[in-house]
């Protein structure tokens, strides 16, 4: 296990490789009826269910549920986007999070 994660160890020659330090994370915030945000970003701030959590580049795979707060993205060049939301659900898995809200 490396990072967190199973598999063979970070290749620095690979330019495709998911475990590539220097990717960036994809990030998609979807509500039912219209997609919040999609992009990269280095950093993203969650409200769980059981306290408030971070998830950085090359994070384990985790899926987890989310209560009423606000979701804050931070970008590549450092600035940030945050977004209100009642709940839902983040799913976590090689650099790509899928975050369902209401």
């Amino acid at each position: 296990m490396v990072n967190g994660q199973s598999g063979p160890p970070f290749d620095p020659l690979d330019p495709l490789d998911p475990l590539d330090p220097l990717k960036p994370m994809k990030i998609k915030i979807t509500k039912p009826d219209t997609t919040l945000f999609e992009g990269d970003a280095k950093l993203v701030q969650l409200p769980g269910t059981g306290g408030q959590f971070e998830i950085l580049n090359n994070h384990a795979p985790i899926i987890s549920s989310l209560a009423k707060g606000s979701v804050r993205v931070v970008l590549e060049d450092n600035s940030e986007q945050s977004f209100d939301i009642r709940g839902g659900v983040v799913k976590s898995q090689q650099n790509d999070l899928m975050i369902l809200v209401q």
